[in-house]
């Protein structure tokens, strides 16, 4: 089983690819987004045989989450991260995923 590596909060967590889509397609349900833009230019870096990529991006996030309650909170962030892809039968898998957040001003 391929395992996906996330680093956040001064923790190593892994996880199968099958938890991971649970775990953004519950992040992503009932937001609604009004900001999601680049701050700084992603770091977009191929290996030169072509198996291995990594993504170095810097982008600002304004978006209203939905509560277990019903209301909705606006959250306003700068994320941080490195993602590293390797290609397997043709197509890119994500390995890692190194997070960091930061409040928007």
């Amino acid at each position: 089983m391929l395992l996906v590596h996330r680093v956040s909060e001064g923790k190593i967590h892994r996880s199968s690819r099958a938890e991971e889509r649970k775990r953004f397609a519950e992040y992503f349900r009932g937001a609604k987004y009004y900001e999601w833009d680049d701050v700084k230019e992603p770091i977009i870096r191929v290996s030169q045989d072509g198996s291995i990529a990594r993504v170095i991006t810097r982008v600002g996030v304004r978006r209203l989450q939905k509560e277990a309650t019903g209301g909705e909170r606006e959250q306003k962030f700068i994320y941080a991260g490195i993602m590293t892809y390797e290609k397997k039968d043709g197509k890119w898998v994500r390995l890692a995923n190194v997070s960091t957040f930061e409040p928007m001003k």
